[in-house]
């Protein structure tokens, strides 16, 4: 998504120290961000684990510069949790109110489709709740992650080839996710998710 919109991705080696510890930046004209991934696997929806959540993984970005955390839900949670996309908004405005250092959080689902013409494939869904107050305003950011097409289309192909973050990559649906957040092309040829239509 971000490679969509020109942005330069670079990988971010595991440092284990705080603030110097997310996933990777992305760049464009002059300005760079710093872009956390990361998966919830809590079998209900919990508005204060959430935000508890959110909070640690703050941490692992630096504070001075624009940043993102790129949040994957369990798509149990909409079955489970009436109102939840509301809900989602609500626990992001509790973040904000208390931290300028996010610029955007971008929530993510994932969704099994049976009914596809190659046979059934992952579909991925995302929105995102920008941080009205930022440390580090960056307008461009903002637009170009609102500025998203409806992301509740269908997933309609396979991938034949992708790049994604080849250089230092490790295996796993996790690298797969950060792989979809960063590229145009996003999945290897060997994984078994699809390609949904941006």
């Amino acid at each position: 998504m971000f490679k969509v919109h020109g942005f330069t991705i670079e990988a971010k080696p595991e440092t284990y120290v705080r603030t110097k510890d997310f996933d990777f930046t992305a760049s464009i004209e002059g300005t760079t961000v710093n872009v956390e991934v990361f998966a919830l696997r809590r079998d209900t929806f919990s508005p204060d684990a959430l935000l508890s959540r959110l909070k640690d993984k703050r941490k692992q970005l630096p504070a001075d510069a624009p940043a993102v955390l790129v949040c994957f839900y369990p798509n149990e949670w909409r079955a489970q949790t009436p109102g939840l996309h509301l809900r989602l908004v609500g626990v992001a405005g509790r973040f904000f109110a208390s931290s300028d250092r996010v610029n955007c959080i971008l929530f993510a689902r994932e969704e099994w489709e049976e009914q596809l013409p190659l046979g059934g494939g992952v579909s991925l869904s995302c929105f995102t709740v920008a941080n009205d107050r930022p440390r580090h305003p960056n307008p461009l950011l903002t637009e170009a992650l609102e500025a998203e097409p409806d992301t509740h289309e269908r997933v309609e192909h396979l991938m034949e080839s992708g790049e994604g973050l080849r250089t230092g990559r490790g295996n796993g649906e996790f690298y797969d996710w950060v792989d979809w957040v960063v590229s145009a092309n996003p999945f290897r040829s060997s994984s078994p998710i699809v390609e949904g239509r941006w």
